[in-house]
């Protein structure tokens, strides 16, 4: 595509995947969190979905990210489902943190990761619900974005961490610019996201993988790019299993694919509101039993929701390729 430049690499070579409704997409929205938030998309009539050929990173463009307003929307439709108390990748990363450690974790929501470590912990975030949330518990929660922050800090962090973060952010290079500048040289750099390697790639009208709430999905390749761009080394990269949270969702995805491909249909738009879709969606109640008697032994179920990559900033001064 002419003139669109890459929110991540600045590459130039974008692809165009498809066009999305946006009435579509804020029907739905609308339907499910019983607010009509139609005004977030600023009265675009729809939305590329793009990929960058140079670092691979998908994108929606225009960039549209969600208001306060709109946070508080989920916040309160979603209730504890969106600052899950137990994640596996915060399991994870907590193997790699020590507890002489200070880590400043990045779009920290009410700070569940404090509890998975015993060093030092910070969290930044700009949404007052997750401050208020924070606030009994006893975590620091700063209402500060990481632009600021880096601004302010007397000394820098041995760990900085965003667990699904960047894919909410309109110009991820630069936020990751940001969280390595609060970094100390030698420093972790712990970022989680939905792994487009995952079922989540699949899913039909997954709007909270979508504008206003996602701006950006991330495969293997393009969070490696990070390393190449940021001049980091790679520790480490870990895929979730199946989560419980997630498993209906996944068994519902399996029934609509055998129904589709029984009836032989293509897979639906990103954004599919059609009649076929809702005959797809009425047969596939029929299939959910038989797919939870095969996968009721969780070792059969695949790769989960979110990937998480551990880099180690640099010792030396060399500045980054971004």
């Amino acid at each position: 595509m002419s003139h669109l430049e890459c929110i991540l690499c600045k590459g130039t070579t974008i692809n165009q995947l498809c066009d999305i409704s946006v009435s579509d997409l804020s029907k739905i929205y609308t339907a499910w969190l019983s607010h009509d938030i139609s005004s977030e998309f600023d009265g675009l009539k729809s939305l590329s979905y793009v990929e960058c050929s140079h670092c691979g990173l998908r994108f929606f463009s225009p960039l549209i990210t969600g208001s306060n307003r709109f946070y508080d929307l989920l916040i309160k439709t979603m209730g504890d489902h969106y600052y899950q108390n137990d994640k596996m990748e915060y399991q994870f990363a907590s193997r790699f943190i020590n507890d002489t450690d200070v880590v400043l974790d990045v779009g920290s929501g009410r700070g569940v990761f404090s509890k998975y470590i015993k060093g030092n912990y910070i969290g930044l975030d700009c949404n007052p619900t997750a401050l208020e949330q924070a606030r009994p518990g006893g975590i620091k929660v700063v209402n500060d974005s990481i632009e600021d922050h880096v601004h302010k800090i007397a000394t820098l962090y041995s760990v900085v961490t965003a667990f699904q973060v960047i894919e909410h952010v309109a110009e991820p290079g630069k936020f990751i610019q940001f969280c390595l500048e609060a970094l100390r040289p030698g420093g972790l750099l712990i970022v989680s996201v939905p792994s487009e390697e995952s079922f989540v790639s699949l899913q039909e009208n997954a709007v909270l993988n979508m504008p206003p709430h996602h701006v950006s999905r991330w495969s293997d390749g393009s969070l490696l790019s990070l390393g190449k761009l940021f001049n980091l080394t790679l520790i480490a990269l870990e895929h979730e299993k199946l989560a419980g949270i997630h498993y209906e969702p996944y068994i519902s995805l399996l029934s609509n694919i055998t129904i589709r491909t029984l009836l032989k249909w293509d897979k639906g738009d990103m954004i599919d509101i059609s009649l076929k879709k809702r005959i797809v969606d009425i047969l596939s109640r029929f299939l959910k039993p038989l797919y939870r008697n095969v996968f009721r032994n969780n070792s059969l179920w695949p790769t989960g929701h979110s990937v998480t990559v551990i880099f180690r900033k640099q010792v030396s001064d060399e500045t980054s390729q971004w």
